[in-house]
């Protein structure tokens, strides 16, 4: 197992997930997009034992929709930052926080808003400066 680290765009949240590699999932949907601010988010969903926050959790301001959907972000900097799920013990991982260095590949695309599937694409980090 390998400790992957991830961070916030300032920094004020950081957190550790152990994993040999991560798989990603991408969603499209409407709150996912609006969210992301992008046509999707990609994401990984690690077992709570695999997570651990290392610094920041006190940072993190939470949103909520009346249907349950959640967005946690850094107070901060507003980047969005891991966030619980509710259908087990397991954490929500934006990819784009990751630091590089860590194993990931797109295992699973969502359908978008019309049910049309979406086809994987190696993920890339065009920006790699930290």
């Amino acid at each position: 197992m390998t400790r992957l680290r991830g961070r916030c765009l300032c920094d004020a949240v950081s957190f550790e997930v152990r994993a040999s590699a991560l798989k990603l999932y991408r969603c499209h949907c409407t709150l996912c997009r609006r969210q992301s601010g992008t046509a999707s988010n990609c994401a990984a969903i690690v077992d709570a034992a695999d997570f651990a926050w290392v610094s920041g959790a006190g940072q993190i301001r939470s949103w909520r929709k009346a249907t349950g959907y959640r967005s946690d972000v850094c107070g901060v900097c507003g980047s969005p930052v891991p966030n619980p799920l509710e259908s087990r013990a397991a954490f929500w991982v934006p990819a784009g926080l990751l630091d590089p260095g860590g194993v990931l590949s797109v295992v699973a695309p969502r359908a978008g808003a019309r049910g049309r599937a979406i086809e994987p694409a190696p993920v890339s980090r065009p920006h790699a400066a930290s």
